[in-house]
């Protein structure tokens, strides 16, 4: 992550793979799956943000080759101290 008082720019990844052996033997079925994203938050004025991601996801147990999201959006900040 990368943040200033603007914006905020963010990336993760994860991965998990496990087997499993039962009396001796190796089983097909197996978890492999990775994740990853990248995601842009920006203050356009103290009130309104703006915030892009993109996400990739591959699992190999669910038949998954390759999942990917793009979105955006827009929004307004609410001032709670004023009544």
């Amino acid at each position: 992550m990368r943040a200033t008082t603007k914006d905020k720019t963010t990336v993760y990844f994860n991965q998990i793979y496990a087997t499993a052996t039962v009396d001796q033997k190796s089983r097909s079925n197996r978890a492999k799956a990775s994740r990853g994203g990248w995601g842009y938050n920006r203050n356009v004025s103290p009130r309104m943000f703006l915030n892009t991601f993109n996400d990739y996801e591959y699992d190999e147990f669910q038949s998954l080759d390759l999942r990917f999201v793009l979105g955006a959006r827009a929004g307004l900040f609410r001032d709670l101290s004023r009544k």
